[in-house]
C-alpha cells in the first residue's frame, strides 16, 4: 500500500479514480486498506462460493463494494475495462494452476497502460508431487515427476531453459516467475501495432501456512511511461523492476512490548542504533536477532492486527 501511496506523486497516475477488483471474502483487509489508505471508491470482490457471498455481502465494509456471485474466469472473460484498474488475482489451490495462468494472460490482454496487476500463486514444489506418497523415491525422480506435473499443467508457459534443478523448494517461486513472464511476452509483445507491455514492479516470497508468491506488474506503452514509474519508485529498496529475484518476506514473531521498544530506536542517526541499544538481551539465545533485524528492514509495510476480545 505504501508503495502505491507514493505512486500518486506521479503526474501520470491517479490511484483515487482507480477501480479495484480482487477477492475479498468475508473479510475484506485489502478492501479496507485501499480505501482508508488511497481512497479507492469503486470496489469490485468476485465470490464464486454461493454460501460465502451471502455472507461476504453481509460481512462488507463499505456500500462502495460490489460482491460479484462469480468466478475469476468468468468475469475475465466478460469484462470490459474501461476505467483506470487494480485487480489483484489472489490464487492458492496449486491444482487450478493452469486457469490461473489462462486468467492472467486473458486479463492483460485486456488491459490498458497504467493498469496494475497483482498475482498470488501457490509455491510450494510439493503440490506437483507429494514425497511421502512413496518413501523410497529418490529425489531425482521426485523432482522429474514434479517437473513433468507442471509442464501438465502449464506447459505453454514454461521456458525453454528450465528443467529439473528448477522445482527445488528455492527455485520454484523463481520459475514461477519466469513463467509470468512467458506468458506476458506471449499476450503483450510489443510490436509495431501493439506498444503494450508489462512491466515488473516487484515481487516477493512468503509463507502463509503454504509458500505462496507474489508478482506486483503494471501495463505500460511507452518509454516516457516506464521512466517516470521507475523514478517515482526507485528509493524502494524491494522495488526492484524484475521478473525473477523476489524478496523473501519473513513475517516477525514480536510482541506488542517489544514492537514498541524497537520502534523507539528506529529511524535514527545510524543504521547501528538497534544493534547497540536494543535491550533485548536475550534476542540471541532465543532467535530473535533475525526477527528484530526483519522488522527493521520492512516494518513500514507491515499490517496492523488486534486481538480483541467480545
Amino acid at each position: 500500500m505504501q508503495m502505491l501511496n507514493e505512486m500518486r506523486t506521479a503526474p501520470i497516475m491517479d490511484i483515487k479514480k482507480y477501480q479495484y477488483i480482487g477477492f475479498g471474502s468475508f473479510l475484506f483487509d485489502d478492501f479496507k486498506i485501499l480505501h482508508s489508505q488511497l481512497g479507492i471508491l469503486n470496489m469490485i470482490s468476485l465470490e464464486s462460493n454461493a454460501d460465502i457471498c451471502l455472507r461476504a455481502q453481509f460481512n462488507k465494509p463499505y456500500k462502495c463494494i460490489e460482491v460479484q456471485h462469480t468466478t475469476s474466469s468468468n468475469f475475465i472473460s466478460r469484462v470490459l475495462i474501461e476505467s483506470p484498474s487494480i485487480f489483484w488475482l489472489d490464487y492458492t489451490d496449486p491444482k487450478d494452476l493452469g486457469i490461473q495462468f489462462a486468467d492472467f494472460s486473458n486479463l492483460i490482454g485486456k488491459m490498458n497502460a497504467l493498469d496494475i496487476v497483482r498475482i498470488t500463486l501457490n509455491a510450494n514444489p510439493n503440490t506437483l508431487y507429494d514425497q511421502n506418497q512413496k518413501v523410497d523415491t529418490q529425489e531425482r525422480e521426485i523432482q522429474k515427476k514434479r517437473f513433468d506435473e507442471l509442464r501438465e499443467r502449464i506447459g505453454e508457459y514454461i521456458p525453454s531453459n528450465a528443467d529439473v534443478k528448477n522445482i527445488s523448494k528455492q527455485e520454484y517461486p523463481k520459475l514461477l516467475l519466469s513463467c509470468l513472464e512467458m506468458a506476458a511476452r506471449h499476450r503483450l509483445s510489443p510490436s509495431k501495432f501493439q506498444k503494450k507491455y508489462l512491466f515488473p514492479l516487484f515481487s516477493t516470497v512468503y509463507a502463509d501456512g503454504q509458500q505462496m508468491v507474489t508478482l506486483t506488474a503494471i501495463v505500460l506503452n511507452s518509454e516516457k511511461q516506464d521512466k517516470a514509474i521507475q523514478k517515482c519508485l526507485k528509493l524502494h529498496d524491494y522495488i526492484n523492476f524484475k521478473w525473477d529475484e523476489p524478496y523473501n518476506i519473513q513475517a516477525p514473531l514480536l510482541t506488542v512490548k517489544e514492537i514498541i521498544h524497537i520502534n523507539s530506536l528506529l529511524v535514527g542517526e545510524t543504521n547501528n542504533d538497534i544493534k547497540n541499544e536494543c535491550k533485548l538481551d536475550f534476542q540471541n539465545k532465543t532467535g530473535l536477532k533475525d526477527e528484530v533485524d526483519n522488522y527493521e528492514k520492512y516494518y513500514k509495510y507491515y499490517p496492523n492486527f488486534h486481538h480483541v476480545n467480545l
